[in-house]
């Protein structure tokens, strides 16, 4: 069949040339034109992202407990360093860049609290959800009880947690407040006479950062009885 359309074809092509002559100049002489198909882009690869686990949020809150309570306790170290150059009229500028620094540092540590105390709290119904879930699964009512009992409990002791790490932050303010007025007071008018006029101030201080730093610590120990109380995995 195929042997028997040659002589057509040809014949065809051959009409069409004596015909169309410019079109046969056009298709002997132009170049094929070769279309090449661009592969797609590959498809965007898509994570999910994952919430930390109640056991990570509370390592985390824990750890910047500790770093507020020991940055208090050195920023107080570092006021009373200040007042005492004044006082003993040495030079200001060393133990005033100090006391700054300290100062700066402490804030920072407190607004990260405040960004992990909320982002705990936006996780807790997710992490517990899915700990419930799990436990739906289980077939024997006694384990299926006895499961229950626990997630109320951690849940509970959790959320009491999360909330009196929110309370001791709280408890820094006035403390705070003192300290951010003493640092800009001592920024714009450096002398032994103003320092000295702090006295009163930074006896204040001392007691609200003592109360802070007491009140921290017991955070932390409620915060590691929670921590005992939630899965390990």
């Amino acid at each position: 069949m195929k042997n028997r359309l040659v002589p057509v074809v040809s014949a065809l092509m051959a009409g069409i040339t004596l015909a169309y002559p410019a079109l046969s100049q056009v298709t002997t002489q132009t170049a094929p034109v070769q279309v090449i198909m661009k592969a797609p882009a590959p498809a965007a690869v898509v994570t999910a992202s994952t919430s930390p686990s109640a056991t990570e949020n509370l390592r985390n809150i824990k750890a910047t407990l500790g770093a507020v309570q020991s940055n208090v306790t050195s920023t107080m170290a570092a006021l009373n360093a200040l007042k005492k150059a004044a006082k003993d009229k040495g030079g200001l500028e060393g133990p005033s860049a100090d006391f700054m620094s300290q100062s700066q540092a402490l804030e920072a540590q407190v607004n990260a609290l405040k960004t992990q105390a909320a982002d705990a709290k936006a996780n807790i119904d997710a992490y517990f959800q899915n700990w419930q879930n799990s436990i739906s699964s289980i077939q024997n009512k006694d384990i299926k009880e006895t499961a229950t009992d626990r997630l109320n409990t951690a849940k509970s002791r959790y959320g009491r947690a999360i909330g009196t790490a929110d309370e001791a932050r709280k408890k820094l303010q006035p403390f705070l407040a003192d300290l951010k007025d003493v640092s800009t007071f001592v920024k714009v008018d450096l002398t032994a006479d103003s320092v000295n006029s702090l006295s009163n101030t930074v006896w204040r201080m001392g007691r609200n950062a003592e109360s802070a730093v007491d009140g921290i610590a017991d955070v932390v120990k409620d915060i590691d009885i929670t921590l005992e109380s939630l899965p390990k995995n």
